[in-house]
């Protein structure tokens, strides 16, 4: 069987390879960027739970709301939570 040659050099039986390359790359880096946000919704659920607990620790401790926020960054809301919780 002859290759038949297209625009740019290339032969059909080339370009047909390249498409399936193509598109198994995308495929991989689809998954790739899938698997890098289900690592990043992760970290930062594990950053959030230990600066919930430094604030815990920080409030059996007396700390002042002020502080607490400023070293943790836990919200108000947050906060009044913990310190209702920590009555407990």
């Amino acid at each position: 069987m002859r290759r038949v040659r297209r625009e740019g050099g290339r032969c059909g039986s080339d370009q047909g390879a390249f498409a399936a390359d193509h598109r198994r790359v995308r495929a991989i880096a689809g998954t790739l960027s899938d698997r890098m946000d289900e690592m990043r919704r992760d970290f930062d659920w594990l950053v959030s739970d230990r600066m919930i607990e430094q604030a815990v620790d920080m409030a059996r401790l007396g700390q002042s709301h002020d502080s607490i926020a400023q070293t943790t960054g836990v919200s108000s809301a947050e906060l009044d939570a913990i310190r209702k919780l920590r009555r407990h």
